[in-house]
């Protein structure tokens, strides 16, 4: 497994640790007090779920109105479940979640077939201990595999799926990887005609 490296950014006057390795998280890990404070913060409803915060500031982003609408919450990873169908227990590069889920969506199909219809590549937004951003992770069924944070268990995802092989073309089309970051024009059409299509075959 590659070194462990650490990033800490700010929460107020504390910090939150990062690990670049799923057993940080495992049972009987210790984990920082911002996750606990912010773990309570969410229990006590001070902290907006990652829908709620999109709902209700969907105007702040480009993509958000037509994600609001198409999206739904996914279950928070569960890390045992992501190294059992991900075959790793170490995290790729913080900061690079479009490349990372995309990547680890195709390896898992390549590697067994059978999962080519449960997972899929989700864009949206994660409400984390550190704020709110727009972000990209791996879903299974209704569960999250995020392979870029490892401290995805104290998030809320709200996002939209897609199937990976689908969006890798559209991304090879376009030549850029995450339409939730700063390109979102150069994909706002294909993306507005995938989802109401899928909306019409649903129906």
């Amino acid at each position: 497994m590659r070194q462990e490296t650490h990033r800490r950014p700010r929460i107020g006057v504390l910090t939150y640790p990062r690990r670049d390795g799923y057993r940080w998280l495992k049972p009987g890990a210790t984990v920082s007090v911002d996750a606990w404070f912010y773990g309570l913060q969410r229990l006590c409803g001070v902290v907006p779920t990652a829908e709620a915060y999109l709902r209700a500031h969907a105007g702040r982003f480009p993509w958000g109105e037509l994600f609001a609408r198409h999206g739904h919450a996914f279950n928070a990873p569960n890390v045992d479940d992501c190294v059992r169908v991900l075959c790793t227990d170490t995290l790729l590069p913080a900061g690079q979640c479009y490349v990372n889920a995309l990547g680890v969506c195709r390896a898992a199909i390549r590697r067994n077939p059978l999962l080519r219809r449960s997972v899929r590549y989700a864009e949206g937004l994660a409400v984390h201990p550190t704020g709110a951003y727009p972000h990209a992770w791996c879903v299974i069924g209704d569960d999250v595999c995020d392979p870029t944070w490892p401290d995805g268990c104290f998030a809320t995802y709200f996002g939209v799926p897609f199937d990976p092989i689908w969006i890798e073309h559209l991304f090879r089309r376009v030549d850029r990887i995450g339409m939730t970051d700063v390109y979102w024009s150069q994909f706002a059409s294909s993306i507005e005609t995938y989802l109401a299509q899928r909306t019409t075959a649903d129906h």
